[in-house]
């Protein structure tokens, strides 16, 4: 299968899908128990120079969908192609 404009479309909505489906079913999870696996999802501590920054909960949010694209790419390629 080759990563043509049509596969590039349905790989990038199936990472957005999941990282949505995923940050709400987080945030949905975190309300319902108390306990902050949500806080978790968005947690970017670890990268060097986006973790010194006070991000609001909108910018982590992207970021967590870009991450998402990113393992979906990752995945397709290394097991599709």
């Amino acid at each position: 299968m080759k990563m043509n404009g049509r596969t590039f479309h349905k790989v990038t909505l199936i990472g957005l899908i999941n990282g949505l489906l995923l940050g709400w079913i987080m945030k949905w999870v975190e309300m319902l128990s108390g306990k902050q696996v949500y806080k978790l999802l968005l947690n970017v501590d670890f990268l060097p120079l986006i973790g010194a920054v006070s991000w609001s909960e909108e910018s982590l949010f992207f970021f967590h969908l870009l991450f998402s694209l990113a393992i979906t790419y990752s995945t397709f390629i290394f097991y599709i192609l």
